[in-house]
């Protein structure tokens, strides 16, 4: 694994708001930064050791019930930003479009990737995407050669936990040119199906529920690692891994 020297304390900064996210994927940077996403199950994964990320990365809150625990600990309002393309991911791509800045899209199989590369430029005037690949070959240096080569301004990696925060801390280290590494699940796959949540679901802000019907891993997650996990946080506050 190829980590930056000060991925080893734990403890990101938390981006609380869609502004800021919004202002933070755009900012002029000196070097690359990874925004990462908060839920029980990947700080179940990031306690394991499974990607030490640290002091000099940035960590959002995905999911409701993770945003007002974030809240609490930390002090102040704190919005779930969960990047789908339903509302948060619609919004971030059209700042990114809006900058001007240059996208690299990496997950879903290839043909996923190609399509939803067409399907945002169409709907995102001025929106340039440098590289649009599978998620599903990424061992070994070749995806990372592919983005350096691209000189991307902001990079998506919807390749899944933990396998994306370990790639993103890969690529922070790799990279030549700084760039705004995100994590970001299953975007390009629900992406390729838009709209993926039904109207009634978004409303309702109930995408989790869907997604644990549509999806057997997603429901098995929420059984072993969600439901302990809220069960113990109305007990006692949870230590989380962000830095007031």
């Amino acid at each position: 694994m190829l980590y930056s020297a000060t991925t080893v304390s734990g403890h990101s900064r938390l981006i609380a708001t869609e502004d800021d996210l919004h202002d933070w994927l755009v900012r002029p940077r000196k070097m690359s930064e990874v925004a990462w996403y908060l839920n029980p199950y990947t700080l179940a994964l990031q306690r394991a050791g499974q990607f030490p990320v640290g002091a000099d990365d940035f960590v959002v809150a995905d999911g409701g019930v993770m945003a007002r625990l974030a809240a609490r600990v930390a002090g102040r309002p704190c919005e779930s930003l969960s990047f789908d393309y339903s509302a948060v991911g619609l919004r971030a791509i059209d700042r990114i479009a809006a900058a001007g800045l240059r996208l690299a899209l990496v997950g879903g199989t290839a043909q996923e990737a190609a399509g939803v590369a067409r399907c945002l430029e169409d709907r995102h005037p001025g929106l340039d995407i440098v590289l649009a690949r599978s998620g599903y070959d990424i061992a070994g240096r070749q995806v990372l050669d592919e983005l350096a080569r691209a000189e991307p301004d902001v990079v998506l990696l919807s390749v899944g936990s933990p396998w994306q925060e370990q790639l993103a801390l890969q690529a922070k280290a790799w990279l030549a040119k700084p760039a705004a590494i995100v994590t970001c699940g299953a975007f390009v796959h629900q992406t390729a199906r838009h709209p993926y949540y039904p109207d009634p679901i978004v409303r309702l802000n109930m995408r989790w529920l869907y997604r644990a019907l549509r999806t057997p891993h997603v429901a098995l997650r929420i059984a072993r690692y969600y439901l302990p996990f809220v069960t113990r946080a109305m007990l006692r506050q949870p230590t989380l891994p962000f830095r007031r």
